[in-house]
């Protein structure tokens, strides 16, 4: 299975055939005010009573043949990665899709027998911008996750959702008084 972190790479991706099942995420973490944690998590769990607004299931814009024999359009995030033996998730060089890949592996940290099928292939360029064709050529390395990306991406995924965020993204020279304002984002910025 493929998971890309955006729509328009899910739609390239399924038509390469690399893979039995290619899904996409859709929430978007730049710009916007964040989704709480809840609706996050409701939103990846088996299609219930509480996703009855469009949008609210993380299936609701997946294309009716894309899960092909291995569920439905209502199955949860964690019972479908169940049914692979490896799960390959493709991550543009956009910031909101670096975003979804550490709140997924974020999210993914505490499942082992999730984590351990799970590989990085990360792009240099927008995956939507080339053919199918050309991007079923495409030689990428596939890195296994580790604990280390796991620790990492909590981490990020943490200082990003803290109310004091901004703080991570000023520059050194931003005039602030505090040096540990300074200091975090002089390491931040570079």
């Amino acid at each position: 299975m493929i998971l890309a972190t955006n729509d328009r790479a899910e739609s390239t991706l399924r038509q390469t055939r690399l893979a039995n099942v290619v899904l996409g995420f859709y929430p978007r973490f730049v710009w916007s005010k964040l989704p709480s944690e809840e609706r996050l998590l409701t939103g990846l769990e088996h299609r219930s009573a509480k996703h009855c607004n469009p949008g609210d299931h993380w299936l609701s814009a997946a294309c009716p043949d894309a899960l092909n024999g291995f569920g439905t359009r209502d199955i949860g995030l964690f019972e479908l990665c169940g049914k692979f033996d490896s799960i390959e998730i493709w991550v543009d060089p956009r910031p909101n899709d670096q975003l979804v890949l550490v709140w997924l592996l974020d999210l993914l940290r505490p499942y082992r027998e999730i984590t351990t099928k799970l590989s990085l292939v990360h792009t240099d360029d927008r995956i939507a911008d080339y053919a199918p064709e050309s991007v079923a050529k495409w030689k990428l390395p596939a890195f296994k996750v580790t604990e280390s990306h796991l620790v990492m991406a909590s981490r990020a995924w943490k200082a990003y959702r803290a109310e004091n965020a901004g703080i991570l993204f000023r520059s050194a020279d931003d005039g602030s008084d505090d040096p540990a304002e300074t200091s975090i984002g002089a390491h931040c910025v570079a």
